[in-house]
């Protein structure tokens, strides 16, 4: 691959990190104003910032997913556990009437 190749191929993934990146628009054009005048340097840092940045919304997003999925299985799991001490109590409850009627049968 050629060098002329190597940089549209790099302007190709800069721009669409800039305009995949979750920045308020008038930033994104911002930077964009900025681009022609960085360095080689500059940019892969700009491009490596970019990524830095796309990678924690993506792990933010996942994280909270995570969350989300761990308070509904301990949400699940408290249901549970409530329909069976209610269950038990039912039970007890049951029981006991079962245990009266035994006593007045005597």
């Amino acid at each position: 691959m050629d060098a002329l190749q190597t940089a549209k191929d790099f302007g190709v993934e800069l721009s669409r990190l800039v305009s995949d990146c979750p920045l308020p628009d008038e930033e994104k054009c911002a930077w964009a104003e900025l681009v022609p005048y960085m360095t080689l340097e500059e940019l892969a840092r700009f491009r490596d910032m970019l990524l830095s940045h796309m990678s924690r919304e993506v792990f933010d997003e996942a994280e909270d997913v995570i969350l989300a999925l761990k308070a509904e299985d301990l949400r699940k799991q408290f249901a549970h556990s409530h329909n069976q001490t209610s269950a038990s109590h039912a039970m007890d409850a049951i029981e006991r009437e079962i245990d009266k009627l035994e006593g007045a049968k005597e």
